[in-house]
């Protein structure tokens, strides 16, 4: 290690400290470096106002902070349990796309936004630096912008009317989900999608503002993201007829078979599942007044 990087890792680690409100650093020294597993993991000896600290950081590795006095670590048990650590968190970064993967946003309007948000995915890693989860959270919101526009697509009216601007995702998005989920029985949906765009695009820009996030914290904001992509293109598939689709008014079910009445102003509607016949009356289009 040269001077120069003892003194940037220094630097770090007196930030870390400050961030667990452990201001002042009486003693500071690199104790022993592990090579192992393609990881150079130093573990540092550091004495502060509120007692004896084993610092572990190293390349690819997470910095973290373990109490001397506490568990009466060694050095060499201090490397064992952070690299432990560490691999867990390889593991859960490994993992990272296949949790993108499950979201549903293989819909055709949706290619886009997946791609940024694909992207964003591809670059979270256990190092990142504070900039590059800065980014992220960037990509994130342009990400959620993207979809604002998607829906202004599909009705500029609605945004005309109202006023919004482009980049205003939110209002865009409170828009939006009074027109697909309409009417007192998706009251309640109303209020958790407006409360997950909320949180999506409140959450991006923490990470955008932020030089004191981390890895869980950047994947978060890329699942919140994504979600809030998935739960407007499923409220448009419920707006397209889901929420039309005839039901069953005794048990609910939708396995519905329409005949013919005997009547020429009816139709009936059988279920499958309890076998009820609901009788529709329908309106002639000759009784409107309507010609061909």
């Amino acid at each position: 290690m040269t001077p120069q990087e003892f003194k940037l890792i220094e630097k770090d680690i007196k930030r870390y400290l400050r961030m667990n409100k452990i201001r002042k650093v009486l003693h500071l020294q690199l104790e022993q470096t592990f090579d192992d597993f393609d990881k150079i993991i130093n573990i540092w000896n550091v004495k502060t106002e509120k007692g004896a600290w084993w610092v572990a950081e190293g390349r690819y590795a997470p910095m973290n902070l373990y109490p001397q006095d506490a568990f009466y670590f060694s050095v060499d048990e201090v490397y064992s349990f952070h690299l432990g650590i560490t691999q867990r968190l390889e593991k859960d970064h490994n993992m990272s796309k296949g949790i993108l993967d499950e979201i549903p946003l293989d819909l055709e309007q949706v290619h886009e936004i997946r791609r940024k948000l694909t992207l964003a995915a591809d670059k979270v890693h256990i190092g990142m630096e504070p900039e590059e989860m800065q980014a992220i959270g960037l990509t994130c919101r342009e990400a959620l912008i993207a979809l604002g526009n998607e829906l202004t697509k599909r009705n500029p009216v609605i945004v005309a009317e109202k006023e919004l601007k482009k980049a205003d995702f939110k209002g865009i998005a409170y828009a939006f989900i009074e027109e697909y989920a309409p009417d007192q029985k998706n009251a309640t949906l109303r209020n958790h999608a407006r409360k997950m765009t909320d949180m999506a695009w409140s959450y991006a820009s923490e990470i955008v503002h932020s030089s004191h996030k981390n890895f869980p914290d950047v994947k978060i904001c890329i699942i919140m993201a994504a979600t809030t992509v998935s739960i407007f293109e499923n409220l448009f598939m419920k707006y397209l007829g889901f929420d039309h689709d005839p039901r069953c008014p005794e048990c609910g079910s939708m396995g519905i078979e329409v005949y013919h009445s005997k009547k020429e102003d009816e139709l009936i509607e059988h279920c499958t599942k309890c076998e009820f016949d609901n009788v529709v009356k329908i309106e002639s289009i000759h009784k409107k007044g309507l010609k061909f």
